[in-house]
């Protein structure tokens, strides 16, 4: 179990780090630079790529105190990695399409047009799919670990 945890940790620094670069790279540096003309939902996905990566990092921090199973543990990685990328690629499409949408007012106003009827369903398949579904048993999962007896490896 000690292999599984540290390889986990691991996994996750590792994740945490790649989500922070594609947060200044892909969403700031597009804003910046001005290839991404959504700069409002190009900022809204630096933003939440820098906090998810925070997250990742620390969920990291904790996997050593988790008592969870093998299968648990690796139900709650992978919630996590898919709840958190698409949430970054829902950021970087409106900003790379610079439509208003009603599922992200903020991190879209300002833009030219109202998004299509195809925009909202593939931001609302994103969002109150997998993100929503995903980080939310991410984080009941957590709880679950951080609750009951501490792990005797820990």
């Amino acid at each position: 179990m000690t292999n599984l945890k540290e390889d986990l940790q691991r996994r996750l620094f590792w994740h945490g780090a790649m989500v922070f670069l594609i947060g200044m790279v892909a969403c700031g540096g597009g804003a910046a630079a001005g290839l991404l003309p959504g700069r409002r939902a190009a900022v809204g996905g630096h933003i939440q790529a820098v906090l998810n990566s925070l997250w990742l990092i620390c969920v990291g921090v904790i996997v050593p105190h988790l008592n969870l199973g093998t299968t648990m543990l690796k139900a709650l990685f992978w919630s996590l990695m898919v709840g958190i990328y698409p949430h970054i690629s829902a950021y970087l499409l409106f900003g790379y399409w610079n439509v208003k949408s009603q599922l992200m007012p903020l991190g879209t106003a300002g833009a030219p047009t109202d998004a299509n009827e195809f925009q909202e369903n593939v931001l609302a398949a994103i969002l109150l799919g997998p993100v929503t579904c995903c980080m939310i048993a991410g984080v009941v999962m957590l709880l679950l670990g951080l609750s009951g007896p501490k792990p005797k490896s820990a």
